[in-house]
């Protein structure tokens, strides 16, 4: 994927990219303790929120956040597509 977006950015992809994106999607268990970290198990699946979060806390969020969201172009969650 990372080097099919850098293709289509008519960027260079190095050696150095290609190790950068394997240590954050193969990342050890010591690398990723904390849940702001980059560093995510190749497993890491995420839209796992939509199943783990109450549907008032996404609404919360979703109102907090609607002018950034509604700028970036994205669209409420809809439990029922999702």
């Amino acid at each position: 994927m990372a080097r099919e977006l850098y293709s289509f950015l008519d960027i260079p992809y190095s050696e150095e990219v290609d190790k950068f994106v394997y240590s954050h999607t193969h990342a050890s268990n010591s690398s990723r303790k904390k849940y702001y970290s980059t560093f995510r198990k190749e497993t890491f699946n995420p839209d796992s929120w939509k199943t783990l979060l109450p549907l008032p806390k996404i609404r919360e969020i979703e109102s907090k956040c609607e002018d950034v969201l509604k700028t970036l172009g994205y669209d409420v969650f809809n439990p029922e597509q999702n």
